[in-house]
């Protein structure tokens, strides 16, 4: 088997051998799966006696790009993780394209995400890191050039990241994220560190990609003025219950 670093170097060592095996690989698993991309009913998580995220109900069709809206320590990055499979929830249900939160390798394979701050070898480039990733992730390094176009930093993937500013480094972060081509699209507070452009672009990603029209986005977004949390959407995403305090929800354009 080859290494990362193997793959790295010669990128045809990531691809499989067998032809047959290369197409299992990318089968798109739950291609069939009818329904919204994102739904639970009642989900729930606490921590001791305190209620991080109370009964939750949400549902995301495909296509759309909704956003948690609220301040630090409300719930929305639990919420990601439970639906990642990172956090087992204490109460109610979910399902990612159709595959209950239990069984969260059933749907991963069509999610890419970026829960909190990148992480990244900081002696290498920007490029060499996507590199590094997309052999561990099994995908075709022909994605590398593309993502790095895709966020901005086609002119600076050779620089080294150690150099790069917050934003850049939020940017790389985000390219890690669409390596895979998701269906999917999962970013834990995107704008963290970038300009106002940069914000307007992050905005707009998860579904302009044109060789993605019907990607979903969810993506949180800090508000230290909010008193609690709302989910804004756009077309037919539709929530009751919300993570951490019980605040109103809504669902705008």
């Amino acid at each position: 088997m080859a290494s990362p670093i193997d793959a790295v170097n010669n990128p045809a060592a990531s691809e499989p051998a067998d032809p047959d095996q290369k197409q299992a690989k990318r089968v798109d698993v739950g291609a069939n799966a009818v329904g919204p991309v994102v739904e639970t009913r009642g989900l729930t998580k606490r921590y001791g006696s305190r209620t991080v995220v109370d009964a939750l109900d949400m549902q995301i069709p495909a296509g759309v790009v909704a956003g948690f809206i609220g301040p630090n320590g409300a719930g929305k990055t639990t919420t990601l993780r439970m639906l990642l499979g990172l956090v087992r929830p204490s109460g109610g249900s979910g399902q990612v394209f159709g595959r209950p939160l239990d069984t969260p390798a059933g749907y991963l394979p069509r999610v890419g995400a970026l829960i909190e701050s990148p992480a990244f070898y900081r002696e290498l480039s920007g490029e060499r890191n996507l590199a590094v990733q997309a052999a561990l992730g099994g995908h075709n390094m022909t994605r590398v050039p593309v993502v790095l176009e895709r966020v901005g930093l086609a002119d600076r993937g050779g620089d080294r990241y150690r150099t790069y500013s917050l934003g850049m480094k939020q940017r790389l972060g985000i390219a890690g994220a669409l390596l895979g081509d998701p269906r999917l699209l999962i970013l834990d507070e995107p704008t963290n560190g970038l300009d106002p452009a940069g914000i307007r672009d992050m905005r707009s990603l998860p579904l302009s990609c044109p060789e993605r029209p019907d990607r979903t986005g969810l993506l949180t977004l800090a508000r230290r003025s909010s008193a609690g949390v709302r989910l804004a959407g756009r077309d037919r995403a539709r929530t009751s219950g919300v993570p951490g305090t019980h605040s109103t929800a809504a669902c705008g354009p």
